[in-house]
């Protein structure tokens, strides 16, 4: 999914795609961490713009952003710049009582 500019949610029981998300605001979607409630999924994008790999960060490639995608819509509902090469990205787990329990509606 990372040249194709995509996230892909899989359903991990039976580990079928349950949805593809294209957007956009992706530029190299690489990192992934959930909200603690559940309800939206942080996608890191480090966004290279086509140049040589460069861990070191000598030189700029291209900004890279973080997408908020709404779990329940599968729609990508904010983004912001985070600097040169986004490529992971951390957060705190769901509690137990969120996990599975978001509600099928809009995240806005």
């Amino acid at each position: 999914n990372l040249d194709a500019n995509a996230v892909t949610f899989l359903d991990t029981r039976t580990w079928a795609v349950a949805a593809v998300v294209r957007d956009s605001a992706f530029k190299q979607p690489h990192g992934v961490a959930f909200g603690p409630d559940g309800r939206y999924v942080y996608v890191s994008n480090r966004y290279q713009g086509g140049g040589i790999h460069d861990h070191e960060g000598h030189k700029a490639m291209g900004s890279g952003n973080v997408v908020a995608i709404c779990m329940p819509t599968r729609t990508v509902e904010a983004g912001m710049p985070v600097g040169h090469y986004a490529a992971g990205i951390g957060g705190v787990p769901p509690t137990p009582s969120a996990r599975g329990a978001v509600e099928p509606t809009t995240c806005r």
